[in-house]
């Protein structure tokens, strides 16, 4: 059976009878705090891991857990690989996120059943994903 889970952040939550809830808790506040100040940093150079002249997704896996686990995220592209704008796609969960694109290209932060908004070399931005889609918050 899956250990249950916050709905936004996706933390695990203690269980009846755990040996060591302590574990889970902490885990958990390290979470909040992370998506509350953390920074994640994305390079899109496949040298730094990223996927080259491609879209960027990160919905699955341990990339999933870092990007909800973060509020501000610095795109980069250090091997100067991106040839045009591409995607960098997050999970359909609501969050709240600061972009920061550094990359020598326009990025589309989108999650994966929406459009997303188009952000600009060289600028930050403060996104919403609403679930459906990445918004620009008022």
């Amino acid at each position: 059976m899956a250990t249950p889970t916050t709905p936004y952040t996706e933390l695990d939550h203690t269980t009846e009878g755990q040996s060591q809830p302590e574990t889970s808790l902490n885990a958990a506040l390290d979470g909040l705090d992370g998506s509350a100040n953390g920074v994640s940093v994305w390079d899109y150079s496949a040298g730094g891991g990223g996927p080259g002249d491609a879209d960027y997704d990160v919905t699955t896996g341990a990339d999933r857990a870092t990007v909800l686990a973060s509020k501000l995220v610095k795109l980069n592209d250090t091997n100067t690989e991106l040839g045009t704008g591409k995607d960098f796609i997050v999970p359909d969960v609501s969050h709240e996120w600061i972009v920061w694109n550094n990359t020598g290209q326009d990025v589309t932060f989108r999650n994966t059943s929406g459009t997303g908004v188009n952000v600009v070399t060289a600028t930050v931005r403060h996104l919403f994903c609403d679930g459906s889609d990445i918004i620009v918050p008022v």
